[in-house]
């Protein structure tokens, strides 16, 4: 019987690895699986995979890099889900450390697109390859100072979804309407400039927030994929458990 191996790659991680400068998708790129036979020969194997091939057993070991133990797993739901919660905190605290090296005034809170998390991430050991298949995609962390209009319009953005995966704020969501908002535990004022972190897919008006385009975005110099290593690294390091719970940040009332 023919030992068969596996190896599953989102067309991302091959970017990531082998491209001299870090490339921008904005956009779903599709994960294929392939089934390499040692007995193949080099006519049944595509140019892509007779070029991946020699790297194979590195970037198997490199995706299998163990970052910490989870206590169950973290799956996504609407209005909020354990995963969200994790991936917005995990965004936030890896930004705040970036804007103290980049002196600027710390954010208020954080949102992301429920639609950019791709996977779930396992009960057990999670590894690179994990973070990866959540997020697949190359785009970046970024800073923006808005008019409390705009977080209000934010606000109805993700009150029409259904949600959104959101750190530093609360709010509960009725016919479509976001109500009872607290950001950093006071309650959300007009006339006030707030600092909001996201990625610079929805920065620059992506999944239907074309108001962003107008905001100036500033570049925290990390990937989303990135800070969620980083910070489940800073987790592991600790010899610490990651365990998240849904916290009535956002509810959903009708």
């Amino acid at each position: 019987m023919q030992k068969r191996h596996y190896l599953t790659l989102p067309f991302s991680i091959i970017i990531l690895l082998f491209s001299c400068k870090p490339q921008e998708a904005k956009y779903q790129i599709k994960t294929s699986q392939y089934t390499f036979n040692k007995d193949s020969t080099q006519k049944n194997i595509s140019p892509t995979l007779a070029f991946i091939e020699p790297f194979r057993d590195s970037l198997n070991k490199n995706m299998n890099l163990p970052l910490v133990y989870a206590t169950q797993a973290l799956t996504k739901e609407l209005p909020e889900g354990n995963l969200g919660n994790y991936c917005a905190d995990a965004s936030l605290r890896q930004a705040i450390i970036k804007c103290n090296q980049l002196n600027l005034e710390l954010p208020d809170f954080c949102f992301l697109n429920h639609g950019g998390l791709r996977a779930p991430l396992p009960q057990g050991i999670i590894t690179i390859g994990n973070v990866f298949e959540l997020m697949p995609f190359e785009n970046e962390l970024v800073y923006l100072k808005v008019s409390s209009a705009t977080v209000d319009s934010i606000l109805k953005w993700i009150a029409i979804k259904g949600g959104a995966p959101i750190a530093g704020i609360k709010f509960q969501i009725n016919n479509k309407k976001a109500e009872q908002v607290i950001i950093q535990n006071q309650p959300f004022k007009n006339e006030v400039r707030y600092k909001i972190i996201t990625s610079d897919y929805l920065a620059n008006g992506g999944d239907g927030l074309y108001f962003l385009q107008q905001e100036k975005a500033i570049s925290l110099g990390i990937k989303v994929r990135d800070a969620f290593i980083q910070d489940l690294q800073n987790t592991g390091s600790r010899k610490d458990s990651l365990a998240v719970q849904k916290d009535g940040r956002l509810i959903k009332i009708q």
